[in-house]
């Protein structure tokens, strides 16, 4: 799948030197180009990734590990 002008990526680790980009399957947000920060916002032991910037502000995408992440404004 080829990245879409102006939206996020998301690549995936194969672990044997190659990537594979998971965006479309996993990953649905707007586009901020201010910022992004990991961390394990909800102490759930999966990496969260918080989104500045953008239309909607300060975004919160919550991994739930095995289907896509769960988008959360605050």
């Amino acid at each position: 799948m080829a990245p879409v002008a102006g939206g996020n990526v998301l690549w995936r680790n194969n672990s044997n030197g190659t990537f594979t980009d998971v965006s479309g399957t996993r990953l649905s947000a707007e586009a901020t180009g201010a910022g992004i920060a990991t961390s394990d916002f909800n102490n759930d032991r999966a990496i969260d990734f918080i989104l500045a910037g953008g239309s909607a502000g300060e975004l919160v995408l919550l991994n739930p590990r095995e289907a896509r992440f769960i988008a959360h404004g605050y």
